[in-house]
């Protein structure tokens, strides 16, 4: 996902964050926090995984969704959850034993 956006970035160009509006430039801000979540959770599961949340959070209250359309959306969430439910596990299984 990093990689498709990246690429997807490099192609259209990234935008001026001087010339976008205060709520276009939040959200774009957000989404690039959940894409380096994504990235530091390779590293670090929980921290990693909490920015992605929080940013996508941030995201979600500044941007108009339209919830019956927003499978991408709601596909930007799996990775940080998922990377939070890892290191939850983890822990478990180290209290455990």
């Amino acid at each position: 996902m990093v990689g498709l956006t990246l690429c997807i970035a490099i192609g259209e160009g990234v935008p001026n964050p001087l010339a976008l509006p205060w709520v276009t430039l939040i959200g774009f801000l957000s989404f690039v926090l959940i894409l380096m979540g994504i990235v530091l959770a390779w590293r670090w599961e929980f921290l990693g995984g909490l920015v992605s949340i929080c940013a996508w959070g941030v995201f979600a209250v500044f941007e108009n969704i339209n919830w019956r359309h927003a499978h991408f959306f709601i596909f930007l969430a799996i990775p940080g959850l998922l990377f939070l439910c890892a290191s939850l596990l983890h822990r478990y299984r180290r209290q455990r034993t």
